[in-house]
C-alpha cells in the first residue's frame, strides 16, 4: 500500500521527513489535478519561463507545480496548526512537532 493510499484511508496521523521526494509526493497528492506537463521544457525561452512563473507555476524539469494549489495550501495548513519553530541548544532551529 502506498503512503498516499494510507493517508486517504486515515491510517496516517503525522509525517516527519526531510527530503524533496516526499515533499513532491505531498504536493502531488493535494494538487495533482492542477499540475501541468511541459514536454518541451528544454526549449523554453526566458519569456516562456517567466510566463509560467507569473501564472504561479513552479517548473521542475517537465512538470509545473501550481504554487497556490500545492505549496500555499500546505503552508496554510501548517501555519494554522499553531506550531512554530523552536531553538535547540546548538542554535539551529527545528520544528517542535510533526505535521498532523
Amino acid at each position: 500500500m502506498s503512503l498516499a493510499e494510507m493517508i486517504r484511508q486515515g491510517k496516517v496521523h503525522g509525517i516527519c521527513t526531510t527530503g524533496a521526494n516526499l515533499e513532491e509526493d505531498i504536493f502531488n497528492l493535494v494538487a495533482h489535478n492542477h499540475y501541468e506537463r511541459v514536454p518541451n521544457y528544454r526549449n523554453l525561452s526566458d519569456a516562456e519561463e517567466v510566463a509560467l512563473r507569473e501564472r504561479g507555476m513552479n517548473r521542475v524539469t517537465d512538470t509545473c507545480i501550481p504554487e497556490e494549489e500545492a505549496m500555499r495550501r500546505i503552508e496554510r495548513q501548517v501555519l494554522s496548526s499553531g506550531r512554530r519553530p523552536t531553538k535547540k541548544s546548538s542554535g539551529t532551529s527545528r520544528t517542535n512537532s510533526c505535521i498532523s
